[in-house]
C-alpha cells in the first residue's frame, strides 16, 4: 500500500494527484504510488477534468475552490496541486476517514 505524500507549505499543503478522466464516477480512488488517485466523469477537454477534480476536492476537504491551485500539471494526468488554508492532519483525515 502507498502512503500519501503530503507536504506542508506557508499557507497550506501540496498533494501530488494521478488524474483518470471519463472514468464512471467522480470519487477519490485510493493512493497510487504516492499520488492521490482521482477519478472524474468529465473528458479532459476544456479544462473540464481539472474543474471536475477541484470541486471535488473542494467538497471533500471543505475549502473553497478557489483556494485549491493547480502548480504543476494542468494538461496532463500527472499534477502538483496546493490547498491553502488547511493543514496535513486536515487532509488526512477528511480524505480517510468516511
Amino acid at each position: 500500500m502507498s502512503h500519501l505524500n503530503i507536504k506542508e507549505t506557508g499557507d497550506g499543503v501540496t498533494i501530488e494527484i494521478k488524474l483518470h478522466p471519463r472514468a464512471g464516477r467522480d470519487r477519490i480512488a485510493g493512493v497510487i504510488n504516492n499520488r492521490l488517485k482521482i477519478d472524474v466523469s468529465a473528458a479532459p477537454v476544456k479544462n473540464q477534468a481539472n474543474r471536475s477534480m477541484i470541486k471535488l476536492l473542494s467538497k471533500t476537504l471543505k475549502v473553497p475552490q478557489n483556494a485549491i491551485v493547480i502548480k504543476r500539471g494542468a494538461t496532463g494526468r500527472n499534477k502538483l496541486i496546493e490547498i491553502h488554508s488547511i493543514s496535513p492532519e486536515k487532509v488526512t483525515k477528511l480524505i480517510f476517514t468516511k
